[in-house]
């Protein structure tokens, strides 16, 4: 929680309120941002905190997400996910540096009236072409809508869990599907590269 300080709050009832703070069990920093002083609320219950807004100089509480954080953890989304989205893009960005400076099949220009070399498909596009190549082949639009509802499937999982607990035999259910659908795309990959 924030505490909120009114304008020109000296620094002798910043220790008195503080000290109040400390009586009700509580602990906090003192930060200086903008014109009002802060104090965060860093330890204790809470809930004892509405008792500062009878001090003179308390204007407000604003609360936050702290608590939750500590019971709950963090959710998905934002935290993890933007993380994981960071990660995505620097892999992202790893292969198109080995596309641009590594790409396969290239040689000398070609001659005129010379056909030209069959186009070779990158090595981590595999695992994506082995589910192509079960999809069947009439109605052409079948392979790449079943691509596209895995890919949402993936990042709905956060959203499907209703496991509780940090400890692996609470997850398991969540652990196993992912490390199946790991394992078949590394299967479809290794098997089509060998195709």
């Amino acid at each position: 929680m924030i505490l909120v300080l009114e304008r020109g709050t000296s620094a002798e009832e910043l220790a008195g309120i503080l000290e109040r703070m400390r009586e009700l069990g509580l602990s906090g920093q003192a930060l200086h941002v903008g014109p009002k002083p802060l104090i965060h609320i860093t330890g204790g219950r809470t809930r004892r905190a509405r008792r500062l807004l009878a001090l003179e100089r308390v204007q407000g509480i604003v609360p936050t997400s702290g608590p939750r954080v500590r019971q709950e953890g963090r959710r998905f989304y934002p935290y993890h996910a933007l993380r994981a989205s960071a990660a995505g893009m620097v892999l992202f960005g790893a292969l198109l540096a080995l596309a641009g400076f590594f790409p396969p099949g290239v040689g000398s220009a070609p001659a005129p009236g010379e056909a030209l070399p069959a186009p070779e498909w990158p090595w981590y596009l595999a695992p994506l072409r082995g589910l192509l190549s079960l999809a069947p082949a009439r109605p052409a639009w079948i392979g790449p809508t079943v691509l596209v509802l895995l890919g949402a499937l993936v990042l709905s999982l956060p959203a499907l869990d209703r496991t509780r607990g940090p400890f692996v035999r609470e997850r398991w259910p969540v652990l196993a599907a992912g490390l199946a659908l790991l394992v078949a795309l590394v299967v479809l990959g290794i098997a089509e590269g060998a195709a």
